[in-house]
């Protein structure tokens, strides 16, 4: 949701987190329980604050283009098709 409003987010690198992500281009992706990386990234949105509304313009870019409901509808009947047909 934030992404989608265009802000620029930090996560936790965790299962799943890279399936709607990309790491420096749509968010700022840390190890997760690293302090010091997230203290750092942190720090870098609060003093880069072009580097931020990038990222936050690419974000909100990539929610539109691969997570609407239309795209979300679209991979949904892909899938129902093909466990229809058997494959």
């Amino acid at each position: 949701e934030n992404m989608a409003l265009g802000k620029a987010v930090i996560v936790s690198d965790v299962s799943g987190v890279r399936d709607y992500v990309e790491p420096g281009r749509t968010a700022t992706v840390v190890p997760p329980g690293d302090v010091p990386s997230l203290r750092r990234a942190i720090d870098e949105a609060l003093d880069l604050p072009a580097r931020r509304g990038r990222i936050g313009c690419a974000a909100a870019e990539s929610v539109r283009r691969q997570f609407s409901a239309r795209h979300f509808a679209a991979r949904l009947s892909g899938v129902i098709a093909e466990v229809s047909s058997g494959r």
